[in-house]
């Protein structure tokens, strides 16, 4: 018997090898450069620098420093007055003598540690105050300064108030200095914090003292396209959030991690399956472009990134997604990874959290007492008599007899508290050449059903090295190992939803195993498939599913600054390149199983039924991806001017080859299978490539005026030759009137102090068709027959006539916005209006009709659009209170879509064209009836005068449901329906709300997350009792229903439903009409995050050798607002049988040392 592998070995041979020669080459990397982490010269001795500046502000002069150097200064504003114009001519002059000369004759001062030189001002009201020298009455005082997340502040600076006495925090931010007295007033400063003064005498306060974020004095570099800007210059609709606020989730997905927490990012938790994602779009334009550490990825890549690797994460909502080209249109997602900083101490950091989940809403189901209530009445509705009996009734209400007892399903098949975990171990530090993150994870997620679970290992590895002055060489390599595993079931669905479909389809008067015997699986009839004991019980044999996914990307960068080179100074040019491999393994394996029945008076079990349905399936697929990028920047400032430009060259290639196998084995046992029992076998390529370029200049007068300008020519593989080129161009302009002296000076100027106003417009080109849809010919192996010779002929069907035409899918946007400070920035916001028209959609004209002898239909044309309004907004405030400080912040966001142009929509009827017309009508929704109400007696049916079922209401009964008659026909007709409800898809409106504070090592992270505006319509299992013949949810038992559902002439009990056996007999459609009383416009809002923190004191954890500890609770799902009372908010199958997601409690510890 020749046994066949099902993974081709050679692909596996091949990328293997190459994977061992990239790891080759990152460990010769890795070792050379860990060399150079201890070969740290005296940097301000070693570093030289020439200048020639003729009355240009100090500011200008530090800023170039920076430039040209590795040295960061720190300086508070309203100390040092840095528009100060001097002049300076040095060549090749070390830094220390630059300072002495640009401040002779002032009163600044300076401290040099390592790379960090802080000023600050000497404002001795005393000059002659004795020296700290006098040892008789001086003191010694020693603590550590830190910020509000306990992280230690390097350079922070420490003086004497009155007095010239000073020193800067060093790389812990450990400090000390001698003070003449306890009276003495340490002043406490650092750049982008806010200065507090603590009296020599109070050592407690001193030992470990916290400065707080000063908004007003900060200036980020956010990461943009292909370049970083100053957070002042940013002209487009940008934000971002750093990684404090992703490591507040607990989620397993990089998606779920966003939710809530940046204005105009739209997300659904629609599964809490383990290793599932969220959707997330961008102001509702679609699937956006992701980019990681300059590299483009699809969401999977960013959802399976280690939140703890990521340093930030950066949505381009505007035209400055336009940079991006290619798949733009719908914004762009940056991530920018973790990579250590020059000149710092090592640091290891190890965090573990383990936690439980549970099922945040799931349907309750019926009792056994409820449901037999339920079909006897079904019965007598439907058919005037019931096979059930007055005795049977009664017992199974009673519940005590044996075999009368109910059974719990729900709580059978679903597990409590399944658990979660996360741990994760990295490294960063820097010498004076290298600096370097080195970072390891492991996540595990059990499903809530006792089958399945999720794994995944990460691994990231990002180190950047100067080789000689000016050169550096960088790599980035990363991979991670997920795998998910389940159980195969008997029947080809999702294995998932299986177990949910039980719930529902299992009778509460029946049980999962004959005579509660363990060993045998009870047969219980036609819904013998969903007894999970098959799968799940002591004696269960079940099939497997297994997914695994291996992935591996390098990334190796070679840049090198021209700073040194007078004429080039600013200038920058970057080499990267990057290869991505992955491979999936997939086997699901189906097996059959047995069903027992027993028989009390002989106590025996019979096989009396099963499955006999044996299946398997093996595939393989792989992804290789290539990318070469060159690049040049130029980053000057110089007087009143600022330019950040660059122009860029990249390509791209991509190939995909896949392999399947489906048999049907003999036996359950054998874990290879024979050739004959192959019943199909796929194989498939697939290879595309792209290229582009692109440049950009952002333009600064006076930190007032900004102007971007960017422009990118893209080709696409997809289209015919004199098609496949487009150029995109974007404009972006910007005024910071908040720094105009009149503003400055105006009464609304100290309350507004500081006011951006922004404007963008752009195009952009979208390549997402159908590849090589200009070629004619033929489609092979269009089915297979048999000819008069006997022999098999494979056949060819002619393809679609060829779209020689068809090109880019054209999108232009327009954005307005302002971004805003007040009360000294302690109130921070921004606001966005935005309009996104596409045009050029694919379609085929469809008023030209071809013969369907022809075989294929007519081409694809550039027809269609469509057009997204919108809006978004946050809002933060900053505070502080003694050792308190606290932030709340909030955004909110809208946006929705019409199509603004169908090509010649044909139509039957005038009532066709009027209900199925798209044209000029917003998305979402669809027709369905309006309802008024139950009817409340049988007087009130033979009263009515509108006919609600077609059939002079003969069929209604109380309860049921009354319809709108909106043209006053009389009658309850298609002419009454109307457009009702949002999407189904991602909400239209979105909204969180987050509040921090910190006091004393403790501190409290809140997000509240909700959205609005789209709609749930409730089918099958929540919409109607028993579907299926199984079990029906508890909320059913609220139903109009009879007292004694035996006697048709009881009286009526009211309900919320309507009574059960309206939908199943054919005789009354009145029911499950289309209709509002079935759906839901949802508005939700939960507690997405909570976590409560506490880090034990430095002067405790330093004896273990543990320079920070952290302990926590975190909760995630934990409360729910809703208008929604049978399903989680969240998901999006209509019948409510699916995975929902999941409230999670966790307790964790972060430990650096």
């Amino acid at each position: 018997m020749k046994k066949l592998r099902l993974i081709p070995v050679f692909t596996k041979q091949k990328h293997f090898l190459q994977f061992i020669l990239f790891m080759k080459l990152f460990i010769t990397f890795l070792l050379l450069n860990t060399f150079s982490l201890y070969a740290i010269d005296t940097y301000s001795q070693s570093t030289r620098v020439s200048m020639h500046f003729n009355k240009v502000k100090i500011s200008e002069i530090l800023n170039d420093i920076e430039t040209k150097t590795d040295y960061l200064f720190f300086y508070n504003h309203k100390d040092i007055k840095s528009d100060t114009k001097v002049s300076i001519n040095v060549e090749n002059k070390p830094i220390s003598a630059i300072l002495d000369e640009i401040f002779q004759n002032t009163d600044v001062k300076y401290s040099m540690l390592n790379n960090h030189i802080v000023l600050f001002a000497d404002n001795s009201a005393d000059k002659n105050m004795k020296s700290q020298s006098s040892e008789q009455t001086s003191i010694r005082v020693t603590g550590t300064v830190r910020d509000t997340n306990g992280e230690p502040l390097v350079g922070a600076n420490i003086s004497i108030k009155d007095t010239t006495i000073g020193t800067i925090t060093d790389i812990d931010g450990n400090y000390s200095i001698n003070a003449p007295n306890e009276q003495s007033v340490l002043l406490f400063s650092m750049i982008g914090f806010i200065s507090q003064e603590i009296k020599a005498g109070d050592r407690k306060k001193l030992s470990s003292v916290t400065l707080q974020e000063d908004l007003q004095l900060l200036d980020e570099v956010v990461v943009v396209g292909y370049t970083t800007i100053k957070a002042k210059r940013v002209t487009g609709a940008i934000s971002d959030i750093r990684n404090k606020e992703l490591m507040q989730s607990t989620a397993t997905k990089t998606t779920s991690a966003l939710m809530g927490k940046i204005a105009g990012v739209a997300t659904r938790q629609a599964s809490g399956g383990p290793g599932a994602g969220a959707n997330i779009e961008i102001r509702n334009l679609g699937t956006p472009l992701f980019i990681i550490d300059g590299i483009q990825k699809d969401q999977g890549q960013f959802d399976n990134l280690d939140p703890t690797d990521i340093e930030s994460v950066t949505v381009l909502k505007d035209a400055s997604a336009s940079i991006y080209g290619i798949q733009a249109s719908n914004g762009v997602i940056l991530v920018t990874t973790k990579s250590g900083t020059y000149k710092t101490s090592n640091a290891l950091n190890i965090s573990f959290r383990q936690g439980w989940q549970n099922f945040t809403q799931f349907p309750e189901m019926m009792n056994a007492a409820q449901w037999v209530d339920m079909r006897v009445e079904q019965d007598m509705n439907l058919y005037g008599q019931t096979s059930w009996t007055r005795e049977e009734y009664d017992k199974w209400q009673a519940g005590t007899e044996p075999g009368y007892q109910s059974f719990d399903w729900k709580k059978f098949i679903v597990r409590k508290n399944a658990p979660q975990s996360h741990f994760n171990i990295n490294s960063s530090g820097g010498s004076e050449k290298t600096k370097y993150y080195l970072s390891f994870s492991i996540t595990n997620q059990d499903g809530m059903f006792d089958s399945s679970d999720f794994s995944r290992y990460n691994i990231q590895s990002n180190i950047e090295s100067e080789i000689v002055k000016g050169l550096k060489v960088g790599m980035n390599i990363n991979g991670r190992i997920e795998q998910f595993k389940s159980v195969a079931t008997t029947v080809d669905r999702d294995d998932q939803y299986i177990f949910s479909e039980a719930i529902f389809r299992n009778r509460p008067t029946e049980r999962p195993y004959a005579n509660d015997n363990p060993l045998y699986p009870a047969d219980n009839g036609s819904r013998g498939y969903v007894n999970t004991a098959v799968y799940t019980g002591a004696n269960a044999n079940p099939g497997h599913l297994t997914d695994k996914w291996r992935i591996i990307q390098g990334n190796m960068k070679l840049s090198y600054d021209f700073s040194s080179i007078k004429a080039l100074s600013g200038l920058t040019a970057t080499a990267l390149a990057s290869y991505y491999y992955a491979d999936n393994t997939y086997e699901r394996q189906q097996k059959d199983f047995k069903l027992y029945t027993y028989d009390k008076t002989t106590d025996t079990y019979t096989h009396t039924g099963g499955s006999y349905d044996k299946k398997k399936k093996n595939s393989f697929n792989s992804v290789e991806e290539l990318m070469f990028r060159v690049q040049l920047n130029y980053i000057r400032e110089f007087n009143k001017h600022a330019i950040n430009a660059f122009v860029v060259g990249e390509a791209t290639e991509r190939k995909n080859p896949t392999f399947s196998v489906d048999s049907k084995p003999t036996s359950n046992s054998l874990p290879l299978v024979r050739s004959s029992e192959f019943t199909n076998l796929g194989n498939g390529y697939s290879e595309t490539s792209r290229a582009g370029f692109l440049g950009m200049v952002n333009y600064v007068f006076d930190d007032k005026y900004i102007i971007e300008v960017s422009g990118r020519y893209d080709g696409s593989y997809k289209f015919a030759k004199g098609n496949r080129w487009g150029f995109f161009p974007s404009v972006l302009m910007a005024y910071r009137i908040g720094n105009e002296k009149f503003w400055k000076d105006a009464a609304w100027g100290k309350t507004i102090n500081d006011l951006k106003i922004r404007a963008s417009y752009g195009k952009m080109g979208d390549d997402n068709v159908d590849a090589f849809l200009f070629f004619d010919g033929y489609n092979a192996y269009n089915g297979s027959y048999v000819m008069e010779d006997n022999k098999v002929t494979i056949g060819f069907a002619p393809r679609k006539m060829p779209s020689t035409t068809l090109s880019w899918i054209k999108t232009s946007l327009f954005n307005v916005g302002v971004d805003f400070g007040l009360f000294n920035s302690k109130i921070t916001g921004s606001f966005d209006y935005f309009v996104r028209n596409r045009d050029g959609l694919p379609a085929s004209k469809n008023d030209i009709v071809l013969p369907s002898e022809v075989g294929f239909d007519m081409p694809m044309y550039n027809l269609n659009g469509d057009k997204n309004i919108g809006w978004d907004a946050s809002l933060k405030y900053n505070g502080s209170y003694k050792d308190l400080s606290y932030q709340i912040g909030g955004n909110v966001s809208f946006s929705r879509r019409k199509t603004t142009k169908v090509y010649n929509p044909i139509f039957s009827t005038s009532l066709n064209y009027y209900r199925d017309n798209t044209a000029n009508r917003w998305e979402g929704g669809f027709w369905g009836y309006e309802s008024a109400g139950q009817f409340t007696s049988q007087e009130q049916i033979n009263n009515w005068k509108i006919d609600n079922d077609g059939k002079g209401n003969r069929t209604m009964r109380p309860g049921d449901i009354i319809y709108k008659d909106l043209n006053n026909d009389g009658r309850i007709t298609d002419l009454d329906m109307r457009k009702i409800g949002y999407s189904g898809g991602l909400p239209l409106l979105n909204y969180g709300i987050s509040i921090n504070a910190s006091w004393k090592g403790f501190d409290i992270n809140m997000l509240w997350q909700g959205a609005g505006k789209y709609q749930y319509y409730r089918e099958w299992e929540v919409q109607k009792p028993a579907p299926g013949d199984g079990n029906s949810a508890a909320m059913f038992a609220d139903r109009w229903h009879r007292e004694d559902p035996f006697d048709p002439n009881s009286a009526w009990i009211p309900g919320k439903y309507p009574s059960t056996g309206s939908w199943a007999s054919g005789q009354n459609n009145n029911y499950d009409r289309a209709s509002d009383f079935w759906l839901t416009n949802i508005v939700y809002l939960r507690l997405k995050e909570l976590e409560l923190g506490y880090t034990i004191p430095q002067q405790i954890t330093q004896k273990a050798g543990i320079k920070r500890f952290r302990v926590y609770f975190s909760g995630t799902n934990l409360i729910t607002f809703d208008n929604i009372d049978i399903v989680d908010p969240e998901i999006d199958i209509a019948n409510g049988v699916t995975y929902p997601p999941t409230k999670l409690v966790s307790i964790g510890f972060n430990a650096t040392f």
